[in-house]
């Protein structure tokens, strides 16, 4: 697998699929590999309510209703695109920040795994949408 092309195109998902789940993608997302850790960095990821509510301390639980939605999505896409299992997965809001991280752990080292579809062709809109589809299928 290219790390590169795999960071680009789950950046892309990552951001989209928050947008069409909460009406606003990050501002900025980071992501880095380790051996069996994905980290995901979203900045700037909350949209205006989201900020107001952040004091009352409800900003969580909006996210924790989010990541419902959302972790499935990306850990379907990414076992489908790489062969690799996510074996666990961490989500945690920073609300002073307006930041997000999340984090999956997988079944072996990222850099072992191999692309199951080709990367480089992967339409992201048309991606979200199937996914969307086949989830409320299930």
């Amino acid at each position: 697998m290219e790390k590169a092309l795999f960071c680009t195109v789950l950046s892309q998902f990552v951001s989209k699929s928050r947008k069409r789940l909460v009406g606003k993608g990050p501002g900025r997302i980071n992501i880095h590999l380790t051996e069996r850790f994905l980290i995901i960095e979203l900045e700037g990821a909350f949209t205006g309510l989201q900020q107001r509510i952040a004091s009352s301390g409800l900003l969580s639980q909006v996210e924790e209703a989010v990541e419902e939605g959302h972790l499935p999505l990306l850990v379907h896409w990414i076992e489908a695109a790489i062969d690799v299992h996510v074996v666990g997965t961490m989500a945690k809001v920073f609300p002073e920040s307006a930041s997000k991280v999340i984090v999956l752990i997988a079944d072996r080292n990222w850099s072992e795994a191999e692309e199951r579809i080709p990367l480089d062709r992967v339409n992201v809109d048309t991606l979200i949408q199937g996914l969307e589809i086949s989830s409320e299928g299930s």
